[in-house]
């Protein structure tokens, strides 16, 4: 689970404790306060049951805040998987395309590159994507018949296009299946995150609201110790101010 959601779990636990030690004292109290000057026909509102129900809200809310969190920390963990495999399907092709590259211009010239899709030098393995396609467009016209290289630069020296090219292409497959998980996994990771961001916004009205009820609750029943400890923060949305003590903090991503 992420700090910014343990954080927001420990400060919604200290106000639901609070509201299930403290509310009926603090709504017999507050009935008692204001006894006398109830008019006929008004009935004291049971406050104890509010700050009950708010309790019960930001229970519900924190839950879900935190079943969304630990999803999108289970799915960023699946992401490692692919992104091994991608890169290491990525090395061994740009490895395969590097010795073709030098092959072609070692036999026959920088000149013959051009012909074979190979005039500029294949892109780095940290572009999968550009790398498969230059992979792959390099690997059908070595094997293309009608694409003629120059004479050798020296007599009977040549190279096996078609090797060549099969080498290429051995692991372009794994190559742009790791890039299809990978995609596959950001688009996921997406999707999860914008669940928790929304559960987590979700959480913070209901701490709001229901740090602030029961602060003002408490303090105005004469409980100010135990007001104090659930009072919200004014700098750190989902938190009491007890607990906004610590200066670093794993905010929400951009949705």
């Amino acid at each position: 689970m992420s700090k910014e959601v343990i954080d927001r779990q420990k400060s919604a636990r200290a106000v639901i404790s609070s509201v299930e030690q403290h509310a009926e004292k603090a709504g017999e109290a507050l009935a008692a306060r204001f006894k006398t000057v109830l008019k006929k026909g008004e009935a004291m509102p049971d406050v104890g049951l509010l700050l009950t129900l708010f309790g019960r809200a930001l229970a519900r809310d924190n839950a879900a805040a935190v079943a969304a969190d630990e999803a999108h920390e289970d799915e960023k963990a699946d992401d490692e998987a692919p992104r091994r495999r991608r890169d290491a399907a990525a090395a061994l092709v740009r490895e395969a395309c590097v010795h073709a590259r030098d092959g072609v211009e070692t036999v026959y010239g920088s000149g013959a590159l051009r012909l074979v899709g190979m005039a500029s030098p294949a892109p780095a393995a940290g572009d999968g994507a550009g790398l498969a396609r230059w992979a792959e467009s390099a690997a059908a016209k070595l094997v293309d018949a009608t694409v003629h290289l120059p004479a050798p630069k020296k007599r009977g020296v040549s190279v096996d296009r078609k090797a060549l090219a099969e080498g290429i292409v051995e692991h372009v497959g794994a190559l742009k299946a790791a890039l299809n998980d990978v995609e596959r996994e950001r688009r996921e990771l997406e999707t999860t995150q914008s669940r928790k961001n929304a559960a987590v916004e979700a959480n913070d009205e209901t701490f709001a609201s229901a740090a602030s009820m029961t602060a003002t609750v408490l303090r105005a029943a004469g409980m100010n110790d135990h007001a104090e400890k659930v009072r919200p923060s004014a700098r750190r949305p989902g938190r009491t101010e007890s607990t906004d003590n610590d200066p670093t903090d794993d905010e929400k991503q951009p949705k």
